[in-house]
């Protein structure tokens, strides 16, 4: 759930826009560059250590690192550390202890903060094709105060535009609280602008509103689903949705799939729903993938269930199944973790179409590990009759 149509009001909540380091970057030259490597502690003067802290700022390529000048404990400041210093390290997780050293470090995707805590709840993309992270795959647990926080931002919403608790039913999906907002009377609350909507306004003044209401929304990295805008004689709605660094996301739970979307009434140009299910930025693996064609290697042989009236059934993957890449390349699946509560887990998957045979009318979309090959989930799209 990418920052396109997001931006201060984004870092304002803690929501960390990614680092792509292979998005294609044009003529800047910052693009792709990470600025997590500072330079070690160097001595100012004879009494005096400088230390480094991430993250840095890229400016025409180059990383230039906030500093901290202190003086030394001991007097003495020689080859980048402070002589008969003692580690400041009480209550610090992490961050220098002010001798040259540091009080230790934080896993993979989490920062420290000024106060020597890690901070794990604003994460970026991990695209470093450095190897799979040993978290993988990556976890998303709900932020212990989010349920707060939604409050806070409803009630600023519903400041803002007026409205009582009866005019909308507002409320959060577990774990993501992204919010889903419904009108309960006949009366236009919340107008989208002047005038008719149709089908060639309708996605333009939804991305206004998204983007205008994107502290409450968390939207950010809006695209229009091709074909996903239409009008009939009493309503428009557009879909939007988001994605990780040009990674389309997919899930078997529709409140996971980061799908954004509005409707609205056409006589008077006023919000009827609007709703948000942006999955939070977490540390994902962009490592060596396997291709395609691999992924549909990987599905012959996997065993399909399904359950009818007259009891559960199985099918097997073969040589004449037809298997289609749903789209052509891997993409970010989500769904709630099987073993910890308040969880989601996020892999890198290709989504596969299975049909058994050509003449089969059963169908499966199957999610694949991008990574190890191995079967996340095969989700039947057909009814037993």
């Amino acid at each position: 759930m990418i920052p396109r149509a997001l931006g201060s009001a984004a870092l304002a909540l803690g929501l960390c826009l990614p680092t792509c380091l292979d998005y294609d970057p044009g003529t800047d030259a910052c693009a792709g560059v990470v600025c997590d490597t500072p330079p070690p502690p160097t001595c100012v003067d004879g009494i005096t250590l400088r230390t480094h802290h991430v993250p840095g700022t890229c400016s025409q390529g180059v990383c230039a690192y906030p500093f901290v000048d202190d003086p030394c404990a001991g007097g003495t400041c020689q080859d980048g550390q402070c002589l008969g210093c003692q580690p400041a390290c009480a209550g610090s997780a992490c961050g220098p202890d002010g001798c040259g050293g540091a009080c230790g470090a934080c896993q993979a995707g989490c920062a420290c903060t000024a106060e020597g805590q890690c901070d794990c709840g604003c994460q970026g993309i991990l695209v470093d094709n450095q190897g799979i992270p040993e978290a993988y795959p990556s976890l998303y647990v709900e932020p212990t105060e989010a349920a707060g926080a939604f409050q806070a931002r409803l009630a600023a919403f519903k400041t803002r535009r007026g409205l009582a608790d009866f005019d909308y039913d507002i409320r959060a999906s577990d774990i993501t609280w992204a919010p889903t907002l419904r009108r309960q009377t006949d009366w236009a609350y919340v107008s989208l602008g002047e005038g008719a909507l149709d089908e060639s306004n309708t996605s333009a003044r939804a991305a206004e509103l998204f983007a205008a209401e994107g502290e409450f929304f968390l939207t950010a990295g809006l695209t229009l689903l091709p074909g996903r805008v239409g009008c009939t004689d009493s309503e428009c709605e557009a879909v939007f949705a988001q994605d990780y660094c040009g990674l389309k996301l997919g899930s078997e739970h529709g409140a996971f799939d980061g799908e954004v979307s509005l409707r609205a009434t056409r006589e008077d140009s006023a919000l009827q729903r609007a709703s948000s299910n942006a999955v939070p930025l977490v540390p994902v693996p962009r490592n060596p993938l396997l291709s395609g064609q691999e992924a549909r290697e990987r599905m012959l042989g996997q065993e399909l269930r399904y359950a009818c009236p007259d009891g559960p059934h199985t099918v097997v993957v073969s040589d004449l199944s037809q298997l289609t890449l749903e789209p052509g390349g891997p993409m970010v699946w989500v769904h709630p973790s099987a073993t910890l509560s308040d969880t989601l887990e996020l892999h890198l998957a290709y989504r596969i179409g299975v049909d058994p045979d050509s003449a089969s009318r059963f169908h499966w979309v199957c999610a694949l590990d991008a990574l190890d090959g191995t079967l996340i989930s095969a989700t039947p799209q057909f009814d037993c009759d």
